[in-house]
């Protein structure tokens, strides 16, 4: 839960870098999928850390909640 927590903010805060007009919005947005599909910017070399950042945004949820999908993948498979 602490990594995942951790990513949270990590994600939202290189979006605020990106897009500081927004930060409020991203701030105040309180699904973390959104922020990863719809407010990190369409830039050059962006669309390879959405890829990264969906599935960490996935395992993360996963180990957050009682049921698991994703039980044969880990940390490893990130990396």
């Amino acid at each position: 839960m602490a990594y995942r927590r951790a990513f949270e903010y990590l994600i939202k805060d290189f979006t605020i870098k990106l897009s500081p007009g927004q930060k409020q919005e991203i701030l105040s947005d309180n699904k973390l999928s959104n922020v990863i599909y719809n407010r990190l910017p369409e830039k050059y070399g962006i669309s390879e850390i959405k890829e990264i950042a969906k599935r960490a945004w996935w395992l993360g949820s996963d180990f957050a909640h009682y049921q698991k999908y994703y039980e044969t993948k880990d940390i490893s498979d990130l990396k």
